[in-house]
């Protein structure tokens, strides 16, 4: 009887090669982060760009709507002329007489929001006028640096009544109010923004106590208002304010301009406003807000700011 032979082994399976994970790809350049169409920008030192005080600011050049804003808290300041409905009120730079010597501007020593220029500390020029000495105007602004990175966060001290404060050059207090953040600062200056195209920079400085605030304006308005910056500058004459507290001189102007530089034009209105202590220290500050058509209304916003810091820098 025949037997069956037996049937070969199977051959083993090959094992098959699993699919390779597709990795999703990197894209060849990271999206640009948008830049936000107003940013401050600050007081350029006299030497040539980048400056003092940050502040972004524009504005088309219009005539200035009648009004007054009040910025006195205690009640003892006063209020502030915009000027009428008349153009002539705001006047494009001209040829003006003695530049006085008393300027403040952000300090050298640890810096300014962008690059600092020394503060001013010498006795008011005897031929010195109110009136400033323009420059001609630039055509063209320079890049608006941003604010270091780097640099730590603002330390903030909260006051009696809970409000906190920067803290700036001379012991000068600053309130950051709610819904007011810092948007740069430095040893002797401070910017803060509201989100809402309003800001409010802050610079302070030693000059002879006999300065009066209308001279310190006039020699610190290159500084404060650079004109690489604000193109189209037409100002207002400076208006003298009541003294209050330990403040001896005060003094304030209006403003519009464009501010420019190589990514954008922005029209802006701004306030001027310059203090003098009985110990010599000065502060200015300046609240700006685009569109210019709008600065009136966003009163509502940096008034307080203002009224809160000339009320500290009075009581000291």
């Amino acid at each position: 009887m025949s037997t069956t032979p037996p049937e070969p082994p199977a051959e083993p399976t090959q094992p098959t090669e699993p699919t390779p994970t597709v990795e999703p790809t990197t894209p060849a350049y990271a999206p640009a982060t948008a830049a936000p169409a107003y940013a401050p920008a600050g007081p350029t030192p006299p030497a040539g760009p980048g400056g003092n005080f940050r502040s972004s600011r524009g504005k088309t050049i219009g005539l200035i709507v009648a009004g007054v804003v009040a910025v006195g808290a205690l009640g003892g300041l006063g209020a502030l002329l915009f000027g009428g409905g008349d153009g002539d009120k705001l006047t494009s730079p001209g040829k003006a007489g003695g530049q006085p010597s008393a300027e403040v501007s952000p300090s050298t020593d640890g810096g300014g929001i962008l690059d600092p220029t020394p503060v001013g500390s010498a006795s008011p020029d005897p031929g010195a006028t109110d009136e400033a000495s323009p420059s001609p105007e630039a055509t063209d602004g320079p890049t608006l640096p941003s604010i270091p990175t780097e640099e730590p966060s603002p330390t903030l001290d909260p006051t009696t009544d809970g409000t906190d404060v920067v803290t700036i050059g001379s012991g000068v207090q600053v309130p950051v109010l709610p819904g007011w953040d810092v948007v740069g600062q430095g040893d002797s200056d401070v910017l803060l923004g509201d989100g809402q195209n309003s800001y409010v920079y802050a610079v302070t400085g030693v000059v002879d106590p006999s300065s009066d605030a209308a001279s310190v304006i006039s020699a610190s308005m290159d500084s404060i208002l650079p004109k690489q910056s604000y193109t189209q500058l037409r100002k207002t004459d400076i208006t003298p304010l009541e003294a209050f507290g330990s403040v001896v001189s005060i003094a304030g102007l209006q403003y519009q301009a464009t501010w420019t530089d190589q990514q954008a034009s922005v029209p802006l209105q701004g306030l001027l406003i310059c203090a003098v202590r009985q110990d010599g220290t000065a502060i200015i500050m300046t609240a700006e807000h685009a569109p210019p058509d709008e600065f009136e209304s966003s009163a509502e916003s940096w008034a307080p700011v203002l009224n809160a810091t000339l009320g500290l820098f009075g009581s000291s």
